[in-house]
């Protein structure tokens, strides 16, 4: 996934490494300059040329902050979100209808929107941290060796403590980043819930078990947060306690240097400039690993298109469709809609529901497609494609509104967007409202798709007269 986003940017991530290495370089410099300007000040001289070099190198550096950072690299991001919507809005669409049924409401929102953001964050940093942050470790401890190489030497061998005390926390932290993200999908999940239901919980008396519940939810929330920030707080110590007490003893081992005439005052005051720099590629490289940790979680659902399990129904791939139900029963509280209703189906041809109005058969094709449950065992070879009998319809090109459509010009849409390219398709009132010349157009292309596709319609009207394989189901 990574190299596809990336690959179609590579040019835009060229400019935006060599922009950023050299913004970090000519910082760096700044703070060279430090050793020039003092020791000159100390002599006696104005140090003219460091101090012009200072101000070329800053405001040089002011704006390529801001055309790399904040311009680029954020416009780069803004771009691999919109592939990564675009691919995510394709693999929705193309799900199987169980996958909307199972699904978390909430988690699917996520997915659609909050994750192609976090993984678009995660690519956007990928070469910039490593190759940006490896050149910028370079330059810096380049210069320090130059300045005073028992220091430099110094510098060095604290980097693996400061490393291993923020990498303590990591994993701890990419479990509680995983636990905090599910909540946060559940809280979306329980919110759309009690909005599409609100009329269904107030009518059964259920406010204060929606209440306690989505109270439960918030109150993880607040507890993983917290967990998550005690964490994240203890990174930010060490590090900042590494930061601190290396510049006091560098100072201290420094100063001694500057009396025993080993290093100038320059040279010292430059070394401590360019030592905060010292543990910026090392702490940007661990930031990026929690920044993957993070991200991990939002792949791992970008990645699970491809399936969508079903304790009743099993789909799985294969050259010949069918089509098998074992022992259907269908139960509405005390109700039963339908009882131990068995068909199987392995031959191409179109197939028709024979049966009363109100008998089931719609809730049937609900069932087929993981919309509805019932108890019994559905087995599907072979993708499925759906269209019900009320389908929604979102215009015309020439944005004519949904209430302007008339009942056939709302079929001929529903079937234009049925995905053709499906081995089974169930066809719920396919012709209903539809002129005579409408439906010979709609049953020719449906007598040809027969041929090789499994086609099974509810038709009150018999339109396909000789045309079916066979009644599959009379009820």
């Amino acid at each position: 996934m990574k190299k596809n986003y990336l690959k179609k940017r590579k040019k835009e991530i060229i400019i935006i490494i060599c922009l950023t290495s050299f913004s970090n370089v000519l910082n760096l410099g700044q703070n060279f300059l430090d050793k020039p300007i003092i020791d000159e000040l100390s002599a006696g001289e104005f140090p003219i040329v460091p101090l012009l070099l200072v101000a070329v190198f800053l405001i040089t550096n002011i704006f390529l902050d801001y055309y790399a950072y904040a311009y680029l690299l954020t416009i780069l991001k803004l771009k691999i979100t919109k592939d990564i919507r675009f691919d995510t809005f394709k693999n929705i669409i193309h799900q199987n209808m169980t996958f909307f049924k199972l699904q978390n409401r909430g988690s699917l929102v996520a997915r659609a929107i909050d994750d192609p953001t976090q993984i678009a964050d995660y690519l956007g940093l990928y070469h910039f941290i490593y190759i940006s942050n490896t050149i910028r470790a370079f330059v810096t401890y380049g210069m320090l060796f130059y300045l005073n190489i028992p220091l430099a030497l110094l510098t060095l061998f604290s980097l693996p403590l400061f490393y291993w005390l923020m990498k303590q926390q990591s994993p701890k932290i990419s479990r509680l980043n995983d636990r905090e993200r599910q909540n946060y999908d559940d809280i979306l999940g329980a919110t759309e819930n009690s909005f599409s239901n609100v009329r269904t919980i107030k009518a059964s008396g259920l406010m204060d078990q929606n209440k306690k519940y989505y109270e439960q939810l918030l109150d993880v929330q607040i507890e993983s947060k917290k967990d998550v920030l005690i964490q994240e707080g203890f990174l930010t110590t060490a590090k900042n306690s590494i930061q601190h007490i290396m510049p006091v003893i560098v100072l201290g081992l420094g100063s001694y240097f500057v009396v025993t005439g080993q290093l100038t005052v320059g040279s010292l005051f430059a070394f401590l400039a360019i030592l905060g720099a010292a543990y910026i590629p090392v702490s940007e490289i661990i930031y990026f690993q929690t920044v993957a940790a993070k991200t991990r979680v939002y792949l791992k659902r970008f990645d699970e298109f491809s399936t969508s399990p079903n304790s009743m129904t099993q789909t799985f791939s294969s050259v010949t469709p069918s089509l098998k139900v074992l022992d259907l029963t269908k139960k509405i509280g005390k109700s039963i809609i339908f009882k131990n209703i068995t068909f199987h189906i392995d031959v191409p041809g179109i197939y028709s529901f024979v049966a009363s109005n109100g008998a089931g058969k719609s809730t049937i094709f609900d069932i087929l497609t993981g919309l509805d449950n019932a108890e019994g065992e559905v087995l599907i070879n072979g993708k499925i494609a759906y269209m019900p009998q009320e389908s929604p319809v979102f215009g015309f090109e020439d944005q004519r509104s949904e209430s302007s459509n008339s009942g056939g010009e709302k079929r001929k849409l529903a079937f234009l967007r049925l995905d053709l390219t499906a081995d089974i398709l169930l066809l719920d009132e396919p012709f209903e409202g539809l002129d005579y010349q409408s439906q010979k157009q709609l049953m020719q292309q449906i007598i040809a798709l027969g041929q090789s596709k499994i086609i099974i319609v509810i038709d009150h009207h018999d339109i396909l007269g000789d045309h079916y394989a066979g009644d599959i189901l009379n009820m």
